[in-house]
């Protein structure tokens, strides 16, 4: 699936949060500049408290991060190979990014009527 389909199929999802969606693309792009031979490539907590993007200028919380990562891997977009601690931020854990489960619909082009 190509990077772009693989975006739009992931943020039609229904039942998935903006904030899901954001850092599926965060760790879509990241997976794609590690190049792991088997998929997973390791991220912190920490890691993704910093990339995630929050409210008002502010990074993400640590639990609204721990949520998001459990929404991702419920819709099946994520897989981890160990769970993600709040107490333990600096913890290395294997993630892989999955490719939506289904692919997005065709959706009709708007016109640019300015």
């Amino acid at each position: 699936m190509r990077t772009t389909d693989r975006a739009l199929a992931a943020a039609l999802m229904p039942g998935l949060s903006h904030g899901a969606f954001r850092l599926y693309v965060i760790l879509d792009a990241a997976s794609r500049r590690a190049k792991a031979r088997d998929g997973y490539f390791p991220v912190t907590l920490e890691g993704l408290i910093l990339l995630h993007p929050g409210i008002a200028g502010r990074s993400a919380g640590a639990t609204t991060v721990i949520k998001q990562v459990a929404a991702l891997r419920r819709q099946g977009l994520l897989d981890t190979r160990a769970a993600i601690h709040r107490t333990e931020p600096k913890m290395p854990v294997l993630v892989k990014v999955l490719d939506p489960p289904h692919e997005p619909a065709p959706v009709a082009d708007v016109a640019n009527t300015q």
